[in-house]
């Protein structure tokens, strides 16, 4: 599963308290906002096996295995768990702001934004990139409301058997895999079939072929994608898109959304303990060492194991110190947010949080006029060509998105996803900007 892009979903409370420290929740996600697209860069622009933990590094760029290794390290899955903390912190905050009747209110609108939100996680996938996770967001929300507002046991125990099923299915999903799929991650299914090159028209799966077998084998060939996504049009596109989406939704309701909750129950809990207290406590400083005492070991034998080509035990190892270390991620950005001498960048890194679920879409259309046939057709250069990708857009949103937010409440699909959800249109300018555009 990719960390693709699940942002921005934590609903909005109401003004609330500063005790409550939500701008510092704004700055660590918009880090996370920003790590996203570094984190689903090799995914965006290099083609991968079908099953495969990492994309395949440019044979002709000598940087592209060492900045997988560093994206290995330092985001990969990483920032896929620091979104679940921060959902179920800001689930937590308005909570508890809430008492008797009004908790039914709460439940009743995060419920309708969590349907809204999975309608636009579709749409997303359609039009943009196929490892959405908005969708998976919305089925992971609707379950830890619902955690949250039963509480005590029941809440307890759902932390507990959602890892517990998490880290059991990527036991046997490990064991599996290995059994039933290449090194490279390909299928292994005793068919022979010629490799398809990378250049010329794409494979399709309705052309007539003798084996149909065969034809789904030369589909997903990762040379293939380089071909659907460099030269083919747009239908082309959405029909691998889809593909590609349907193997990810099973993957994400099989194993990954239990870890997504298992975090966002955990948000909560840090939330109640205290966590977002000024300095964080004994508590802060029990994340640290966890992450300085599993994440990093476990990170560093995974890093190891690329470079000896152990691709499946490194992605064992990665998830197995994720965890850890995106918490203590989470302490060291909550710290950070408080520092003045970030000024002006920690102020448009909020505002990049504020606008999240704006900033991801963005992202994701700019990945496909960048790298789509459709658009310039780079699907296939090196990671290395990439990141100045990245760069560039990290540098508009971080430009953007404090001009946004000086005349308008919140981003355009913030807007959007909040007002289908309450049922009428929200305010979308401030007040002082009303009447300053003819």
């Amino acid at each position: 599963m990719t960390e693709a892009n699940a942002v921005g979903t934590t609903p909005p409370p109401s003004e609330p308290p500063s005790s409550e420290r939500l701008p510092a929740l704004d700055f660590v996600r918009g880090v996370c906002v920003l790590a996203m697209l570094l984190a689903t860069l090799p995914w965006l622009c290099r083609p991968f096996e079908l099953f495969a933990v990492h994309p395949q590094p440019d044979p002709n760029s000598p940087w592209d295995r060492h900045l997988l290794a560093l994206l290995l390290v330092f985001v990969d899955h990483k920032v896929l768990p620091l979104f679940a903390i921060l959902f179920g912190m800001g689930a937590a905050l308005q909570l508890r702001r809430t008492t008797g009747a009004d908790v039914d209110e709460v439940r009743h609108r995060f419920l309708r934004r969590m349907v809204v939100l999975f309608f636009l996680g579709l749409a997303h996938a359609l039009l943009f990139w196929w490892g959405d996770l908005l969708a998976v967001y919305a089925f992971v929300g609707f379950h830890v409301i619902l955690f949250l507002v039963w509480g005590g046991v029941v809440e307890r125990l759902s932390v507990y058997s959602c890892f517990a099923i998490f880290y059991g299915a990527l036991a046997v999903g490990a064991v599996l895999a290995g059994n039933w799929t290449t090194p490279e991650g390909a299928p292994d299914l005793g068919v022979q079939v010629a490799k398809v090159g990378p250049e010329g028209p794409p494979v399709s799966v309705f052309t007539a072929a003798e084996d149909p077998v065969v034809q789904w084998v030369k589909y997903i060939q990762a040379d293939n994608q380089v071909r659907i996504y460099r030269h083919g049009s747009w239908f082309t596109v959405l029909g691998h898109r889809l593909f590609l989406h349907v193997k990810e939704w099973l993957h994400a309701l099989l194993i990954m959304s239990w870890y997504m909750i298992g975090c966002a129950l955990l948000g909560a809990r840090l939330v109640n303990a205290k966590l977002l207290e000024p300095g964080g406590g004994p508590l802060a400083r029990r994340l640290v060492l966890v992450g300085l005492l599993v994440g990093v070991p476990c990170h560093a034998a995974a890093v190891a194991l690329f470079y000896l080509d152990q691709p499946l035990f490194s992605y064992c190892l990665n998830q197995l110190g994720a965890l850890p270390l995106s918490l203590l991620y989470l302490v060291v950005l909550l710290r950070l947010a408080d520092a003045r001498w970030l000024g002006a960048v920690g102020g448009a890194v909020r505002a990049v949080g504020r606008t999240a679920l704006t900033n991801y879409w963005l992202q994701s259309l700019l990945a496909c006029v960048i790298f789509h046939g459709y658009g310039f057709g780079l699907y296939g250069v090196s990671i290395a060509a990439g990141l100045l990708v990245v760069l560039g857009v990290w540098a508009g949103e971080l430009i953007v998105s404090p001009l946004w937010l000086s005349a308008f409440r919140m981003g355009p699909a913030e807007w959007l996803w909040r007002s289908l959800a309450d049922r009428r249109l929200l305010p979308l300018r401030r007040p002082h900007a009303v009447g300053s555009v003819p």
